[in-house]
């Protein structure tokens, strides 16, 4: 796939957000909208629990409020290890490990909610019974106001390797259509350069990258001698990547 290549103004603003949308900073302001999401939510479950519907189990299960309880903990966990510098929290571990310290297990309970809230559950038959809480306008409530803070972080592993990162369409960035933060990155009159990594590592089109974290698309020379699947890409000797200025 190919890969829009930015220049040195736009690899400084994309840089920017990067640092930016993944602090610590920018993650704890999550925090107050996570708690107030959960601490309606169990208004909401505790009074289904003690008035259940006639004739009807609880509006709100225990499942899903022991899914979203060990949601928060890993919220909780994993800015703790965020505030340390442990940037390995944004990694996608899988599914399913409660409480684990990871923020893919934060987000994984506020997208069932989210799901659920966009109509998913009505589409396959099963009405959302948590809908018919007298609590519900102010769980939908919370639970958008967690949506609109989300938009403002970064920096979560995906769980398919075969998606590219959000930020490749350089036309979209120009225009200021592909990030909710680019507001932010027209009124700021300078960012800082892109710091120069210890070992510049290359890797081919379509080969994956070995770990984790913030890779370019750039333009390099390939080695000489062999052909084809037995080239390599090469730093060039002006160290010069990722630039079309």
């Amino acid at each position: 796939m190919a890969y829009a290549i930015p220049n040195e103004e736009e690899r400084r603003q994309l840089f920017y957000y990067l640092k930016r949308g993944s602090s610590y900073t920018a993650w704890a302001k999550l925090g107050p909208y996570y708690k107030a999401f959960v601490d309606i939510v169990r208004v909401a479950f505790e009074d289904t629990q003690n008035n259940p519907p006639p004739g009807k189990s609880p509006l709100i299960g225990s499942s899903l409020m022991t899914g979203l309880l060990n949601g928060f903990a890993s919220y909780e966990k994993a800015l703790a290890r965020l505030r340390k510098g442990d940037k390995t929290v944004f990694k996608f571990i899988g599914y399913g490990q409660a409480a684990a310290p990871y923020f893919c297990e934060a987000f994984r309970a506020i997208e069932i909610w989210n799901s659920k809230n966009t109509g998913d559950e009505a589409a396959r038959g099963n009405e959302f019974p948590a809908w018919e809480s007298k609590y519900w306008p102010q769980i939908e409530r919370a639970l958008n106001h967690i949506n609109d803070v989300e938009g403002t972080v970064a920096c979560l592993e995906d769980r398919h390797i075969d998606v590219p990162a959000p930020y490749d369409d350089m036309a979209e960035l120009r225009n200021g259509t592909v990030l909710d933060f680019l507001p932010m990155l027209r009124i700021t009159p300078s960012f800082p350069d892109v710091p120069i990594p210890k070992e510049e590592v290359l890797i081919r089109t379509g080969q994956t990258v070995p770990c984790f974290g913030i890779w370019e698309p750039v333009k390099a020379p390939l080695s000489k001698g062999f052909i084809g699947m037995f080239k390599r890409p090469e730093v060039p000797p002006d160290h010069k990547l990722g630039s079309t200025d």
